[in-house]
């Protein structure tokens, strides 16, 4: 459980001595044993493959969250419903090209709110990464 877990939390970001330090420092005395014991790279290696691990390419694929599990949609439900009662303190547009702004009007004391979105299909995560480990495709 240790090791999934902190393969889990460490998905995409995964390095191999950092797996060594991790399996040295951490699991290995877990196990009741004293004595200071060290594992190979290689054997990390071995042992990631063993546990459903690659090193694979890592794309920039369209990703599919689980839009549709019931969790998330309770989620996007709630969100939806604070959308919905926080919008009477948000500004409207108006107007062919949305050039008119209806301010809200508000009591004393509370302020407009103005939401700052963006559209997620612009943004990457870890651009940098071209190879990571990962876990192996079942197909």
């Amino acid at each position: 459980m240790q090791v999934t877990e902190y393969l889990r939390a460490y998905k995409f970001k995964l390095n191999v001595a950092d797996f060594v330090k991790f399996i040295e420092d951490e699991v290995i005395s877990t196990l009741g044993i004293e004595e200071k014991i060290s594992i190979s790279c290689s054997t990390a290696r071995e042992w990631l493959h063993m546990l459903g691990w690659e090193y694979k390419d890592h794309s920039k694929n369209i990703y599919f969250d689980g839009h549709e599990r019931e969790d998330v949609v309770a989620d996007r439900h709630q969100f939806l419903q604070k959308w919905a009662e926080l919008r009477k303190q948000m500004a409207t547009y108006e107007g062919e090209n949305l050039d008119e702004v209806i301010l809200p009007v508000l009591p004393h004391g509370v302020s407009e709110i103005i939401p700052i979105t963006h559209d997620e299909s612009i943004f990457y995560v870890n651009d940098d990464i071209i190879k990571a480990w990962g876990l192996a495709d079942k197909s």
